[in-house]
């Protein structure tokens, strides 16, 4: 998450779910509502990032990388 960029960027370890996950639109709508809630109307727009760690098996879900 970018707040000054309004950017959320996404970074899924399993490549096949990456382009079809509803997540990173879920997690957009949401911080346009927080801050529409705060008298403010921004546009936050999702970056599908193209480096992530990736999983090597189905069974290491969860965060990776957090920075």
């Amino acid at each position: 998450m970018e707040t000054g960029g309004r950017v959320v960027h996404y970074l899924d370890s399993i490549n096949g779910s990456r382009y079809s996950s509803s997540a990173p639109g879920m997690i957009r709508r949401y911080m346009e509502r927080l801050h529409r809630k705060g008298g403010e109307e921004v546009k936050y727009h999702v970056r599908i990032r193209k480096d992530p760690p990736l999983q090597e098996n189905v069974v290491d879900c969860g965060v990776f990388v957090w920075k």
